[in-house]
């Protein structure tokens, strides 16, 4: 991170974005949304990026029709704060091979699309 004029290097945006969609997946996967992803609920900590503040945090539960859901308060989803870390510093498309379910193919798209490409100096 550029901390001299604020800027966030590009690396940075990327980890960050990783980070984020593995702690949703982990989420989502239990059933449950967050409610209020936002920059001012992510904090840093030990290098890696963490999803806060679960108060609007939900549990869905899907009816008959896909399309409608009812929405019920969370049971510990303060206990699903954590993202999945590798041990090593890989290239993006090792990153993307690490992903599992619908995640996987979602980031191949934004490698495609982004600016942000990651280049293992």
């Amino acid at each position: 991170m550029d901390s001299d004029n604020g800027n966030i290097d590009d690396y940075t945006i990327f980890q960050i974005i990783l980070d984020l969609l593995s702690c949703l997946e982990k989420i989502h996967a239990r059933g449950y949304t967050h409610g209020d992803v936002a920059i001012r609920n992510v904090i840093q900590r030990n290098g890696n990026f963490y999803l806060i503040d679960f108060g609007l945090a939900t549990l869905l539960q899907l009816l008959f029709n896909p399309c409608q859901a009812i929405i019920r308060d969370y049971i510990g989803l303060c206990q699903i704060i954590g993202v999945i870390k590798f041990g090593k510093e890989l290239s993006l498309l090792e990153s993307i091979d690490k992903l599992d379910g619908e995640l996987k193919p979602f980031v191949a798209i934004i490698e495609n699309a982004s600016r942000w490409k990651i280049i293992n100096e």
